[in-house]
């Protein structure tokens, strides 16, 4: 595995440690989502703030990076935004579209937030 590989791979584990900290309850399968878009190439996962970060700045970044992520999946998975989005508007109401669906993706972020019951 060449540097750069290892590198992508340990952001990869870096991130997925985080969202699971701040989500531990985000399914299997929604954490392999999210992990696969946020570094997919031209995502937030993949932004340059990550890589030039001061090493002190990190953590925040990933912290950053896994909030955005999984807001955004949550708006795509478990809303109607995509369908409001692409049915109805142009670029200028996406702003509006995030907002109304909002409220879906906070309380999907308090469900996954909550600490599991042993």
């Amino acid at each position: 595995m060449k540097g750069q590989e290892k590198r992508e791979e340990k952001l990869t584990k870096k991130l997925k440690k985080t969202i699971k900290s701040i989500f531990p309850r985000t399914p299997e399968q929604d954490l392999r989502s999210i992990i696969s878009q946020a570094r997919a190439r031209g995502r937030v996962g993949k932004r340059k703030g990550l890589y030039f970060a001061e090493k002190e700045n990190r953590e925040e970044v990933l912290e950053d990076i896994a909030l955005l992520s999984v807001q955004a999946h949550i708006r795509h998975t478990y809303t109607n935004y995509d369908k409001m989005f692409n049915e109805f508007s142009s670029k200028e109401d996406k702003k509006e579209y995030r907002r109304q669906v909002r409220p879906e993706v906070e309380k999907k972020l308090e469900e996954w937030r909550e600490e599991k019951a042993d």
